[in-house]
């Protein structure tokens, strides 16, 4: 599944939370939009839906509750479900990220052989 852009802005605040927080905090942290309490709970009734996040715990607020949200997954795991959207499998990840690695430690090894003067093959 994919986040709208609107569904990114608020699971990027709530992935730089350390706490769960209510739709009121989402809207604070977002001075920019002009979204109103309904809207933004309209998205994140869609995004728990969509299994981006949950309700971790409610909290009173005049003679009502307010839910607490919080991230279901971490930016990681929504950047590894994407891959495939771009035609990326996780096996070519993984070879790609192999491959890096194996020239970062030949780079280290040829910076270390010219330091001391020995001829890079």
């Amino acid at each position: 599944m994919r986040l709208t852009g609107k569904e990114l802005e608020i699971m990027n605040v709530l992935w730089r939370s350390v706490m769960p927080l209510a739709a009121a905090d989402i809207i604070e942290a977002l001075p920019r939009r002009k979204w109103k309490g309904n809207t933004v709970h309209v998205m994140l009734k869609a995004m728990q839906t969509k299994g981006f996040v949950v309700i971790d715990s409610y909290i009173p607020t005049g003679g009502r509750r307010a839910g607490l949200f919080k991230s279901a997954i971490t930016p990681e795991e929504y950047i590894l479900s994407r891959l495939p959207d771009f035609g990326i499998s996780m096996r070519e990840l993984q070879t790609a990220a192999l491959q890096g690695e194996e020239q970062k430690d030949q780079s280290a090894e040829d910076s270390s052989a010219l330091e001391k003067g020995t001829k890079i093959e």
